[in-house]
């Protein structure tokens, strides 16, 4: 159970890592992306 609980978080934790990644690089680089992705 402790171990299920452990793997829970780290997934939830990954996540906001992922989400706050994603963010700052949509603020930071979107007409990059958006440049890359139709070239």
């Amino acid at each position: 159970m402790k171990d299920e609980l452990y793997f829970i978080l780290e997934m939830i934790d990954s996540n906001e890592r992922q989400l706050r990644w994603w963010e700052a690089n949509k603020k930071g680089s979107n007409l990059k992306v958006t440049n890359e992705n139709h070239p």
